[in-house]
C-alpha cells in the first residue's frame, strides 16, 4: 500500500515537471599555483566548482519563465562548503525579462571584457548582486538595458557575506546598458550605489569597450568608486576607500589555442603617488581546448602593488571541465 502512494505522489509530480524543457550543466576548474611570497607554498586551488539546475517553460500567453538552482563549492577564505548561489526565477515576454533571486544588478549585468585569463586578474570595478532586476524590452537593435533594486531589509536570497550582503539589504540600486554598433564591436556603461550605513553611501559606476576581428579581442575597461572595500585579499577589511579602476586585455586565437593578456589595477584616489597602487598586475596566459569541454592552460602573473603582503609573482597551471 505504502508503495502505491508513493507511486500516486511521484506521478502526481511527474507531468508539471517533464512539460519543462529541464538541463543540468556545471564547471570544474584546478590550479597549480606557486608564488613567490613569504612563507607562501605552492598549492591547488579550485575556483567555484558548480552544478546547476535549469527548466525552462513557455506558456500559452508567450511569457518564457525560467528557474535555474545552482550548487556551488565555495572555497572563499580557505572554506570549504556547499552553497546555493545565482539561483534565480526569470519572467520574460513583451515587457522585457524580470528576474528574481540571487543575479547580477545593473552594473554587474554589463563588463568583464577584461576579464580574460583563466586564473589571476580580473576588473575591480564590477557591481554586485540584486535581488531583483528588470532587462527592458529591446527598444534599439543591439542596445541592453537593465534596471535593479535591492530593499532596504534583509533579502533572504543569496549567501553574500560583506559589502555584497550590504548591497543586498541596504536599499541599493543600480543600472546599466551595453551597446553594439557594428559587428564585433560593444560598449557599456553601469552604475550602482547602496547604503554602507546610516552615513555612508556607496557608489561604483564603471564603463568598458571591445573590439574584436577574426582571431583578435582587445578591449578597455576603466571605473571609479567611492566608500568602496579595498579590493586586495590581504585587506579586505579595509572600507570606505575611494578608488579608481582600469583594465586593458587582448586575445590571440590559433585554433584550439588561445594566447593572452591582461593588465589590472586599483588605485586610491586620494593616496600619494607611490603608495596608492592596491593593485598593479599583468597577466599572461596561453590556454587550449581539448574540445568536449576540457581545456588545460598556463597563465603568470606580476602583482606590483604598494601593498607589501600581496606584492608577488605567482605561476599557475589549471585544466577546468564545463559540461
Amino acid at each position: 500500500m505504502k508503495k502505491i502512494i508513493a507511486l500516486a505522489v511521484i506521478g502526481a509530480f511527474a507531468a508539471p515537471v517533464m512539460a519543462a524543457d529541464v538541463s543540468v550543466s556545471g564547471a570544474m576548474t584546478y590550479n597549480y599555483i606557486d608564488t613567490d611570497l613569504a612563507n607562501t607554498d605552492a598549492s591547488i586551488t579550485t575556483d567555484d566548482n558548480k552544478v546547476a539546475f535549469s527548466a525552462v517553460q513557455e506558456l500559452d500567453s508567450g511569457i518564457t519563465v525560467t528557474g535555474t538552482f545552482n550548487i556551488v563549492q565555495d572555497t572563499a577564505a580557505g572554506a570549504d562548503t556547499l552553497q546555493t548561489q545565482s539561483s534565480n526565477l526569470s519572467i520574460a515576454g513583451s515587457f522585457g525579462k524580470v528576474t528574481i533571486g540571487d543575479t547580477s544588478n545593473g552594473l554587474d549585468a554589463f563588463g568583464d571584457y577584461t576579464d580574460v585569463s583563466p586564473v589571476f586578474g580580473g576588473f575591480s570595478g564590477d557591481g554586485y548582486d540584486a535581488p531583483l532586476a528588470w532587462q527592458l524590452p529591446t527598444i534599439a537593435e543591439g542596445l541592453k538595458i537593465v534596471v535593479s533594486n535591492s530593499p532596504k531589509g534583509l533579502n533572504e536570497t543569496t549567501d553574500g557575506s560583506g559589502t555584497e550582503a550590504e548591497a543586498e539589504g541596504n536599499g541599493g540600486s543600480a543600472y546599466g546598458f551595453s551597446f553594439s554598433p557594428m559587428a564585433g564591436a560593444e560598449v557599456y556603461y553601469g552604475k550602482e550605489e547602496f547604503d554602507r550605513d546610516a552615513t555612508n553611501k556607496h557608489k561604483t559606476s564603471a564603463y568598458g569597450l571591445k573590439y574584436a576581428t577574426g582571431p583578435f579581442m582587445v578591449a578597455y575597461e576603466a571605473g571609479s568608486g567611492t566608500n568602496v572595500d579595498d579590493p586586495t585579499a590581504t585587506d579586505s577589511a579595509a572600507d570606505g576607500d575611494d578608488l579608481k579602476y582600469r583594465g586593458i586585455a587582448g586575445t590571440y586565437a590559433m585554433g584550439n589555442i588561445t594566447l593572452g593578456f591582461e593588465m589590472q589595477e586599483a588605485k586610491d584616489k586620494n593616496a600619494s603617488e607611490g603608495t596608492d597602487k592596491h593593485i598593479d598586475a599583468t597577466i599572461l596566459f596561453a590556454k587550449y581546448d581539448m574540445g568536449g569541454g576540457l581545456s588545460v592552460y598556463a597563465a603568470s602573473s606580476n602583482d606590483d602593488t604598494n601593498v607589501a603582503a600581496q606584492k608577488a609573482s605567482s605561476t599557475a597551471l589549471g585544466v577546468s571541465f564545463a559540461f
